[in-house]
């Protein structure tokens, strides 16, 4: 700050600014002087007050609007010119002071700024200026300056209000955010953990229905231990956010198979997964991991609330992919509401977080038919 005021002293000190505005380079070092004294005073003195209470905190604002009006009014007074151009510095001060975000703008500013210009009205006056020139110069300055403090305080007041109310938007989004997250977290467990956990609580029951064969208990030890490798890695990948990285459709079928072999390992039900359409396609990461999810709970409630012996898994390659899993069980009454579980409700919510569609109803020949439609990414 002290560069900045020696800089203006400068200017002020140059030949055509002296003869322009008629204060001498003396008078210029003797005002910015004692600026710079009233700025090392407030910084000192009332700035750590300020930062102790609000009435502190008032107080520094006071003697700010204060000492500089006085300084302001100070150089235009000394040259005894009150059409000086030196008017320019209060006029400035008002804007500065109007357009100050964190503050609201006062009567006491106001009064500062309307009332300064025309206590210079007798100074002028007792120094000999023509009355017309001593009343004119400092009435417009005084109207100029409450107008500029009024109009741009109202404006920044508007703008505060327009950026509380952002801020206030930005948290309503964030917070729906946060809810979107913990619900698509929630999901995800369900989907994957909470999958793989049924199946191993299935699984129990199949133990005790084989525990005399020790080939057939060798096999569902093996695929227990598989199991609970994946569900670690499953719930790892949630809780670490990550997703599978892009790839093409053709990587959805291994996928899928290998979800059925562990469907089918120990229950009388048999899988078959088919493909149509360019295997080549490209799919994002998120649009693999529903499918897969997707696929996965559908086989798992035809299996364990359907009973079903035979399941078919199609997958639709072309622009408007789809996945439809068919099974022969128990079916379901198309005509109610088939809405309710989380499950239901996942692979619903899945479909339509990718832009796609998910249709749940009794298959032409019994049984329940789930079909699960996204477009693909572009090839």
């Amino acid at each position: 700050m002290g560069g900045a005021l020696a800089l203006c002293a400068a200017v002020l000190s140059l030949p055509p600014v002296h003869r322009a505005t008629g204060l001498s380079p003396a008078r210029v070092v003797m005002v910015l002087g004692a600026y710079f004294l009233a700025m090392v005073f407030n910084d000192l003195v009332m700035h750590p007050a300020a930062l102790r209470s609000r009435r502190g905190f008032d107080a520094q604002i006071a003697t700010l609007f204060l000492y500089n009006e006085f300084f302001c009014l100070l150089v235009v007074v000394l040259p005894n010119q009150p059409w000086s151009p030196l008017w320019l510095a209060p006029a400035l001060w008002a804007f500065k002071t109007g357009s100050w975000q964190e503050i609201d703008s006062s009567l006491f500013g106001l009064a500062c700024h309307l009332l300064g210009p025309l206590l210079t009205i007798p100074v002028f006056v007792s120094r000999g200026v023509p009355l017309a020139h001593a009343v004119v110069g400092p009435l417009l300055a005084s109207v100029v300056c409450g107008l500029a403090y009024a109009m741009l305080g109202a404006t920044s007041a508007a703008w505060r209000d327009v950026r509380d109310a952002q801020k206030a938007e930005l948290e309503r989004h964030r917070a729906r955010a946060e809810f979107h997250e913990r619900e698509r977290v929630a999901r995800d467990l369900h989907d994957s953990v909470g999958s793989t956990l049924a199946l191993t609580a299935s699984y129990a029951t199949i133990i005790r229905r084989y525990a005399d064969d020790p080939d057939a208990m060798r096999k569902i030890a093996a695929t227990l231990e598989e199991m609970g490798r994946e569900g670690l890695a499953d719930l790892r990948a949630i809780l670490d956010a990550l997703a599978p990285d892009d790839a093409t459709v053709d990587a959805l079928p291994r996928t899928i198979e290998h979800i059925a072999e562990q469907c089918e390992i120990g229950a009388d039900v048999r899988v078959e997964v088919r493909v149509t359409g360019d295997r080549s396609r490209r799919l994002s990461g998120s649009q693999h991991l529903a499918v897969a999810r997707v696929a996965q709970e559908a086989l798992r409630n035809a299996i364990q609330h359907g009973g079903a012996r035979r399941i078919s898994c199609e997958l639709d390659a072309d622009a408007a992919g789809a996945l439809t899993v068919l099974d022969d069980g128990a079916g379901l009454d198309a005509s109610r509401d088939v809405g309710g579980g989380r499950g239901v409700a996942s692979m619903r919510r899945r479909a339509e977080e990718l832009g796609g569609r998910f249709e749940l109803a009794s298959g032409d020949h019994g049984g329940v038919r789930v079909r699960w439609s996204v477009p693909w990414s572009s090839p």
